[in-house]
């Protein structure tokens, strides 16, 4: 004869309710966990498609409702590169901010290599030289085989040789220059490096021309003042005539010189 629900023991009708309540909460949540794991996905997506505003929103939202998530590193990152990509001065102090986090909280040191290179790319376009050049370094020390792109390496090389030229460390930049070279990754990386390797010091530029006699008649105008000289140069094929002075170690000098120079010549630029 069947029992009557109400004879079972009370502890196992207990039971029951508790497995019953909690499956549907561990259903619910699992739903949850999947929701957010599309936000974040869709984010990457976003980001891709350089919707930079819907890529933060998508990070920020599961970093607020997953803080203690096993790929919050992920979302710390997509959130810090949305914020470099919105450009202002603010928004990259935080996304150094959520890239610093990302690397903390991460394991993966694909991931490791990509945030540094992130936070050498805000040093970099900030005049932080020491700074960019430590961040790239990391990077490339902490990459697995394969995990930066050809593109992403000739990039970071290519930023090495620069910032050890723009702090006088000419002979330390041959070696980034000459990476970058000898992979051919990039056609305009290779012509900048080919165009730099050798140069052992800044100058400042006051033109530059197609043909010999326009350039002599900019260094005649300005030999009352400046003794330019005209230097040639192959640029895609073409030969160039540049008018330049001067013989700066580092790029600080060359930039405060450039600076006393402006008013009489605001089209003067630093070479190279």
């Amino acid at each position: 004869m069947p029992t009557h629900p109400s004879l079972l023991p009370l502890t196992f009708r207990v039971l029951c309710l508790v497995f019953c309540v909690f499956g549907v909460v561990g259903c619910v949540a699992s739903e949850s966990a999947r929701s957010d794991r599309q936000t974040l996905e869709t984010g990457f997506t976003q980001y891709s498609a350089r919707q930079f505003d819907k890529s933060y929103s998508a990070a920020d939202e599961y970093i607020r409702k997953n803080p203690n998530a096993a790929n919050i590193d992920e979302a710390y990152y997509l959130r810090g590169l949305s914020r470099m990509s919105r450009n202002s001065p603010t928004e990259k102090t935080a996304a150094a901010q959520d890239l610093q986090t990302a690397i903390a909280k991460t394991k993966r040191s694909d991931l490791k290599a990509k945030a540094n290179r992130a936070l050498g790319d805000i040093a970099y376009d900030a005049s932080r030289w020491p700074d960019a050049a430590t961040y790239y370094q990391k990077s490339l020390a902490t990459a697995p085989a394969s995990s930066l792109s050809p593109a992403a390496t000739v990039h970071i090389n290519y930023r090495l040789g620069t910032c050890h030229q723009n702090l006088g460390q000419w002979t330390g930049a041959k070696p980034y220059f000459q990476k970058v070279i000898t992979s051919n990754a990039d056609p305009a990386y290779t012509r900048s490096a080919l165009a730099r390797i050798d140069v052992k010091s800044f100058s400042l530029q006051f033109g530059a021309f197609r043909d010999q006699p326009n350039a002599a008649a900019l260094v005649k105008q300005l030999k009352s003042s400046i003794l330019a000289t005209v230097i040639t140069e192959m640029r895609d094929g073409q030969l160039l005539y540049f008018v330049r002075f001067g013989s700066y170690p580092t790029f600080a000098e060359a930039q405060s010189a450039r600076t006393r120079f402006l008013p009489k010549y605001p089209k003067i630029t630093i070479s190279p």
